[in-house]
């Protein structure tokens, strides 16, 4: 096990590192949430859902900037455990996560304070609106708790983007200027009664993004045609 030609460098090379350490963690979490959330689907989506506004409020320099924590990975794993509280009941279930996913050991790849954030991030996903003084953010630092609430503003809106059409929202873009945030999402139908429920859902992360935010529909993705050289010929 020792000196130049030992086994113990070869067992090292093969163990995850960086990024593989990230997916195994993030699988570690889908896993345990899979055996307590009632509907892992849609879990599944608003984490898509969520991931896809990060990227584009990243791309706008409006998402929450941290130099020691992989938010998107705290969001990420917040959207996955979101339910997992309707195991212990529907009514207030994200009370329940929130207590569910602070009692649990953080997996490798993911530290114990950014699994306190994830926990606090989903238990804002839905219910009143939160404030800096709410118990749940009490023993953060300022910087932290506008983290935390900026998080749960992207989370609260992809919740409600999946939860109030079904799964028919596809994909979201996001687009911004100094005075308002567009969301383009492809399935939205705007004049329905989920579209109110989705822009009340926007107004925690309009107050952070101190912004507007528009839902509109975006136009679905047309299959690639097939070119006349990409055809099989006949035989």
């Amino acid at each position: 096990m020792v000196g130049p030609q030992s086994l113990w460098p070869v067992w090292r090379a093969d163990l995850p590192q960086g990024k593989q350490i990230e997916i195994a963690a993030m699988i570690r979490l889908r896993l345990w949430s899979s055996y307590l959330d009632p509907d892992v689907a849609h879990s599944r989506r608003v984490a898509q859902l969520a991931r896809q506004l990060f990227d584009g409020l990243t791309r706008a320099n409006l998402a929450p900037l941290s130099p020691n924590q992989d938010l998107r990975s705290v969001l990420q794993a917040a959207a996955l455990m979101h339910d997992v509280g309707r195991s212990k009941r529907d009514k207030q279930h994200h009370k329940a996560s929130y207590r569910l996913i602070r009692r649990m050991t953080a997996p490798l790849g993911l530290s114990s304070s950014q699994l306190q954030l994830a926990a606090i991030v989903s238990r804002f996903h839905r219910g009143e609106l939160p404030t800096l003084r709410h118990k749940a953010l009490r023993d953060l630092a300022l910087d932290q708790k506008k983290i935390a609430l900026h998080l749960a503003g992207i989370l609260r809106l992809a919740n409600a983007l999946d939860s109030h059409s079904a799964g028919g929202i596809g994909r979201v873009f996001v687009e911004a200027d100094e005075k308002a945030l567009t969301i383009r999402a492809q399935g939205y139908n705007p004049w329905t009664r989920a579209a109110e429920k989705n822009a009340g859902a926007a107004y925690l992360l309009a107050l952070i993004l101190r912004r507007s935010i528009l839902i509109k529909a975006a136009p679905r993705a047309r299959p690639k045609e097939t070119t006349r050289s990409s055809r099989a010929r006949p035989r």
